[in-house]
């Protein structure tokens, strides 16, 4: 019995492993493509310096947030979470048959606008500097998903138990067909930044690595065809811009900041894999 005092990372172990408690269903290696798109907002922060007039470089510093498109692809290779590895373990242990996905992701399509302000040394007159920010990232992705099936047992004895109801077909159906999942990716993102605003303009791009976590949840629609939304955050790299106005006078933005992203997505089964240690 878990106490009521005890932590919530223990009622998340519970509530795994009771999860994986039900039998394990047959194991398969399958190759799957996945193919998603949503919404992507940006948290942009920037920070420069530019002259003006005869004055000393004046500072500008500002951050802003904007939504756009997102669009995606991947090809992974699904595996079983005991048959990750050739050898036993220790005392004849198994782990569970949760999926494990490894998979290669490019996604694209981003673009926000983010604005960076100062004021002239002296006057209330603003500068402003809008950037427009378009990036694309290629992630190493490593998923864990965890069946929902082990929740139907609790859930028709609660019914029961409550409502003398213990059989609820419905709800089983929908269980053994839902997942949740989380995991990490690596890899590298490309970001493109160009100002053409007010009294300056400037243009930079750079290559760098990236990382990005998140959670979501699936539903098998079919066997070989799984729908689904998730959560992803993504860090990029800090890109620097100069800029320079008409009559040549030097400046330069920095911007950085991190993305979230709400995806809606679809993976399909199109490969069953031979066990390759059998």
């Amino acid at each position: 019995m878990v106490r009521a005092n005890s932590s919530p990372l223990a009622l998340a172990l519970a509530l795994l492993l009771l999860c994986a408690s039900a039998s394990p269903a047959q194991a398969t290696w399958q190759l799957y493509a996945t193919g998603d798109f949503g919404y992507s907002i940006a948290n942009q922060k920037g920070s420069g310096s530019a002259e003006v007039g005869l004055a000393e470089p004046e500072q500008f510093s500002g951050s802003d947030s904007d939504v756009g498109p997102q669009i995606g692809g991947a090809i992974g290779l699904e595996v079983p979470m005991f048959e990750i590895t050739p050898w036993r373990l220790p005392w004849d242990a198994r782990l569970p048959d949760w999926p494990v996905r490894f998979e290669m992701e490019v996604s694209g399509l981003r673009e926000y606008r983010p604005e960076t302000s100062g004021l002239f040394e002296g006057t209330p007159n603003e500068l402003r500097v809008n950037t427009t920010v378009k990036t694309w990232t290629f992630m190493n992705n490593l998923w864990f998903d965890v069946p929902l099936r082990g929740l139907y047992e609790p859930i028709s004895a609660t019914s029961s138990f409550i409502f003398r109801e213990p059989r609820l077909p419905n709800v089983k159906r929908t269980l053994e067909r839902l997942t949740i999942y989380g995991g990490v990716g690596i890899g590298f993102g490309h970001v493109d930044a160009s100002v053409d605003d007010q009294f300056y303009s400037g243009k930079n791009d750079k290559y760098d690595f990236a990382y990005q976590f998140g959670s979501g949840f699936g539903f098998e629609l079919t066997e070989n065809i799984n729908l689904g939304m998730s959560y992803r955050y993504i860090e990029l790299a800090k890109l620097k811009v100069g800029i320079e106005d008409a009559g040549g006078r030097e400046g330069r933005t920095s911007i950085s900041g991190d993305i979230h992203e709400v995806r809606f997505q679809m993976r399909v089964r199109v490969f069953d894999l031979p066990y390759p240690w059998r």
